[in-house]
C-alpha cells in the first residue's frame, strides 16, 4: 500500500521505519550467513589453529560463515578483511589464518536470514566443490557438515549464484577490491 493511503498520523512512523531499515542495512546490521570467496595463486602451507598445518593448492576457496550478533554479516566480514593488512593480532576464526597468508578475498555473498543457515548453505556448496576441508570453520557445527571451507579449481561465482538462487535465499554479492 502506498504511504499516501495511510492515515496522516502514521506516515511519520512509516517513514521512520523505512529509514531505520535502510540505516540498519547501511550500518551492516543484516544478520545471516555469508560466503567469502578467496583466491590463492601459489601453493601454501599454513598452521591453522587447532587444525594444525594444512596445505593449499592454487585455486578458489569459499568460506561459509555466519553472523547473528549485533554487528551483522558486514561487520563480521569487515573484521575478517582486516587480517589481509595485519601482521599483528590473534586470529579468532580459522579463515583469519588464511587471510594473514597469501589468500586474496575477491567477493562476498551476503545472505540475509534470521535463522542459522550456515551449515545448510555449506552442505549445498560442498556438493559442487572439488574438496572440503574437514573441521575447518565448523567446530560449533550442529548441521552435520564436514567443514566450511570448500575448494574450487576455477572462480565459483556463477555456481554460488545458482546454488543460492535455487535454494530460494535472499542474497547479494559484493565484489571486493
Amino acid at each position: 500500500m502506498p504511504v499516501d493511503n495511510y492515515p496522516q498520523s502514521l506516515i511519520p512512523i512509516i517513514h521512520q521505519n523505512i529509514l531505520l531499515e535502510e540505516e540498519k542495512i547501511l550500518a551492516g546490521k543484516v544478520r545471516g550467513a555469508y560466503l567469502l570467496v578467496l583466491r590463492l595463486e601459489k601453493p601454501q602451507t599454513l598452521k591453522v589453529g587447532s587444525l594444525g598445518e594444512l596445505s593449499f593448492k592454487p585455486g578458489y576457496y569459499v568460506y561459509v560463515g555466519s553472523a547473528m550478533g549485533a554487528g551483522g554479516v558486514e561487520g563480521r566480514v569487515r573484521r575478517h578483511l582486516k587480517f589481509t593488512s595485519r601482521t599483528n593480532g590473534k586470529p579468532k576464526w580459522h579463515v583469519d589464518y588464511l587471510l594473514r597468508g597469501s589468500f586474496k578475498p575477491i567477493e562476498v555473498f551476503i545472505i540475509s536470514s534470521e535463522e542459522r543457515i550456515e551449515c545448510k548453505v555449506s552442505l549445498l556448496v560442498e556438493i559442487s566443490a572439488k574438496y572440503t576441508f574437514p573441521g575447518f570453520g565448523s567446530s560449533d557445527c550442529l548441521g552435520g557438515c564436514r567443514g566450511h571451507l570448500h575448494y574450487f579449481n576455477s572462480n565459483p561465482s556463477t555456481i554460488l549464484s545458482r546454488i543460492l538462487g535455487e535454494a530460494g535465499l535472499k542474497w547479494e554479492k559484493q565484489v571486493l577490491t
